[in-house]
């Protein structure tokens, strides 16, 4: 095979395969860990009462696609587990709780 006929039939397989491995990586969800600014998944019972839940804050963007959670958009949260876009647990609750 010639050096020109390699590099066409290699540059078409990666125009392939190239959107399919970004579409990959971007669907990765990155879950707050625990413990992350005082993060838990499920909110001891006087934050449940009152009303200091993820749903219920400012800082929480409802997503449809997950039944669990939506995305937090605090800063703060983004920049200690080092990403854009993590996501938060509904009934979760953090220290940086704001009222919506």
């Amino acid at each position: 095979m010639k050096r020109r006929n390699f590099l066409i039939a290699f540059g078409s397989m990666l125009s392939m395969v190239l959107p399919q491995i970004s579409q990959a990586t971007t669907e990765t969800l990155v879950w707050i860990k625990e413990k992350t600014l005082g993060y838990k998944k499920k909110a001891t019972l006087d934050k449940v009462v009152q009303g200091k839940i993820c749903i219920s804050c400012s800082w929480y963007k409802d997503d449809s696609k997950h039944e669990y959670g939506g995305e937090c958009a605090l800063k703060a949260m983004q920049n200690a587990m080092k990403v854009k876009k993590v996501m938060a647990h509904a009934a979760g609750n953090c220290n940086m709780w704001q009222k919506k």
